[in-house]
């Protein structure tokens, strides 16, 4: 796994000479399947793929070839390293970044810190690409270059020592052959119950295969657009924003004042965003996440209202800049009235689903309407959605609530294993236009039973997962994915009764 920086700064890995470039102006991850995320950092001037302008902060699947600009500079593909999976039995990432196999924590721990193959002999190599560098027994590696490494080398990542226990590289037989063992012994019960014991004695462990097989349809990408309403007390913002334009204002927070008014400036002005959603019955209802549809709740600070600082700064500035433009319309109170009394509201323009095993776009996605949801109450982060049609898509299955939801307090106890599905990198599981999305099932443990709401587990989970169903071994639905911590692998789940009370309300 590779983290590019992209920018004018000479720290970048790809320095861009260009005066319209940001100093660190976007970033590609490379994932170790060779896919490729890019982000926007917050540039000036934008960033570009196949001339359509994305939105800062907003990650985006990419692959080799695409056209992508930044400002007025050209990406050359030549810069951007291949990784392959091809000659090796797997790829390790080490690292901050909750994408990485191996996650540390520590400042002086980069997000993608070094990557660790394993040929298919079982030898080992680890390769750093990091700002504090890598060391294997005390000695620091060049950067680039791969070392072979042994079981018993003393690895460590911005000197936060890392413990391997994979491959030839730490192999640890005792987590190998217990859980065979175990396995072993409960086939053997499981034959043994077959031939000597009543039908259904046995059979009530679910595997996470079965799990996967049985709930993969019922699963689907979720798709949304919001805005930010801005609104001032007695100013026409409409008005004022055809008069700054005709003085040929060409800003982001122009597009942003626009957009206040309600309507569609250009496809920079709506947020678009991606979590999971699983249906709940046969008549197109889904459940998901209340902060997926009001994502805008994220931006809430510890007041509850939304964080608007940067907002009114942007707009302040536009109207201090042109003051005489105010007073010509009427607008002769103190500037500070004006920018202290600015409102922001989320307003959700478009929500929709793709169904898993389709390939995303516009016309594989069945528009939904929100039917239900907690307000502005984050502690119960449930809502529900529902197909416009009212019919579950072809093809898809559903999760029967009333029948598989468990809510006992037994059910979160710590080391409970646990089994989401959804589609925690968003659209990165479609490799290519025509290539249909595909669900990613992670197994786990319950690691803490946090509050009266919520629990923590350990299965991976980031960004996308929000939404995802949470199942026990015996296929019961006990919660939903809420929240990711990527800097940890800590994640969080909303608890069963929370779905199961919303539904009842629906019903």
């Amino acid at each position: 796994m590779r983290l590019l920086k992209i920018g004018r700064d000479q720290s970048c890995n790809i320095v861009l000479p260009s005066p319209r470039v940001s100093s660190l102006h976007a970033e590609i991850t490379i994932l170790n399947s060779g896919d490729m995320l890019l982000e926007d950092k917050n540039s000036l001037n934008g960033t570009y793929v196949m001339n359509r302008r994305i939105n800062p902060g907003a990650t985006v699947s990419i692959k080799r070839g695409d056209a992508i600009r930044f400002a007025d500079m050209e990406l050359d593909w030549s810069r951007v390293p291949m990784i392959t999976t091809q000659p090796y039995k797997a790829i390790y990432g080490i690292g901050k970044d909750v994408r990485n196999e191996i996650q540390l924590s520590g400042a002086t721990v980069s997000r993608f810190h070094a990557t660790v193959f394993v040929e298919k002999d079982g030898k080992c190599y680890i390769e750093d690409h990091s700002k504090n560098g890598t060391t294997v027994n005390g000695t620091k590696i060049n950067s680039g270059q791969r070392v072979r490494i042994k079981r018993k080398d003393a690895i460590s990542c911005g000197g936060v020592p890392v413990k391997l226990n994979i491959g030839g590289c730490g192999l640890d037989w005792r987590k190998i052959l217990l859980p065979a063992l175990v396995a072993a012994a409960a086939i053997f019960l499981v034959v043994l119950g077959i031939k000597y014991f009543p039908s259904g004695i046995f059979d009530r462990t679910k595997s996470d295969a079965w799990l996967y097989d049985r709930y993969k349809n019922a699963t689907c990408l979720v798709v949304g657009q919001y805005h930010y309403k801005v609104s001032i007390p007695n100013v026409d913002l409409n008005k004022l924003n055809q008069a700054f334009e005709s003085r040929n204002l060409e800003t982001i927070p122009t597009r942003i004042i626009k957009t206040s008014n309600g309507f569609r400036g250009s496809d920079e002005d709506f947020n678009t965003y991606f979590g999971t959603g699983f249906f709940a019955d046969d008549k197109g209802k889904i459940v998901t996440n209340l902060h997926i549809v009001k994502p805008w709740l994220a931006d809430m600070n510890s007041e509850g209202n939304l964080d608007t600082e940067g907002l009114k700064q942007s707009i302040g500035a536009i109207l201090s800049s042109n003051q005489n433009i105010l007073l010509r319309n009427g607008y002769n109170l103190p500037l500070t009235a004006y920018i202290s009394s600015i409102k922001v509201e989320g307003v959700l323009d478009y929500i929709g689903v793709v169904p898993n095993g389709k390939y995303y776009e516009y016309e594989n996605s069945e528009k939904c309407r929100v039917q239900y949801d907690e307000g502005e109450n984050l502690d119960v982060d449930v809502a529900m959605i529902a197909t416009v049609n009212g019919r579950l898509p072809q093809g898809c299955s559903y999760v029967n609530i009333k029948d598989s939801i468990r809510s006992l307090e037994d059910d979160y106890k710590v080391g409970t294993h646990i089994y989401t599905i959804g589609f925690p990198a968003g659209l990165t599981t479609q490799d290519a236009k025509n290539q249909p999305i595909s669900a990613l099932g992670h197994s786990g443990s319950i690691t803490q039973a946090t509050n009266n709401y919520s629990f923590g587990f350990d299965a991976a989970s980031f960004s996308g997962a929000s939404g995802s169903p949470i199942f026990d071994m015996q296929g019961h639905l006990v919660g939903v994915v809420n929240r990711g911590i990527r800097t940890t692998n800590f994640n969080q789940g909303i608890k069963g009764r929370y779905i199961k009370e919303m539904s009842e309300k629906v019903n």
